[in-house]
């Protein structure tokens, strides 16, 4: 015999051991488990919409972030320069380990970048490689 056959002989047997008010309640309680089990089945299959990914051109889609510090108390080494992080479309900051418009981002045993987020960007690297974009896009080269 398999398994499932075993299971439902065992639950068949538990279900006529029931009195009719229990079997009721079963019967009420399988058809709410099955009515959400289609649910979630029907939910699954509506596509989601497309987030298209925000300009990397425009200084506004970047969070300042700086980087939190080690996993085992989350404050010791925590970073002071706040970089440019690109926005993710979906959240209000970019993810914990995205890279930095400079090209940093948190390592091995870091907490990854603060959750919280500044105004002004002080990393220099991040500001110069923003300079350096806009004046390529104000050229008309991209």
């Amino acid at each position: 015999m398999k398994l499932m056959e075993i299971l439902e002989e065992y639950r068949l047997q538990e279900y006529n051991a029931m009195t009719p008010e229990e079997q009721a309640a079963d019967d009420k309680k399988r058809a709410e488990w099955k009515k959400e089990r289609e649910e979630k089945e029907r939910k699954a299959r509506i596509p989601k919409p497309e987030i298209p990914p925000l300009d990397p051109t425009l200084w506004e889609n970047y969070a300042g972030h700086i980087k939190a510090g080690r996993c085992r108390s989350g404050h010791d080494f925590c970073g002071k320069i706040i970089h440019a992080v690109l926005k993710r479309p979906d959240s209000i900051g970019g993810d914990h380990f995205d890279k930095a418009l400079c090209g940093t981002r948190p390592q091995g045993m870091s907490v990854g970048w603060s959750s919280s987020t500044y105004e002004n960007i002080n990393c220099p690297k991040c500001i110069k490689k923003f300079k350096s974009i806009e004046m390529v896009n104000n050229k008309g080269d991209i």
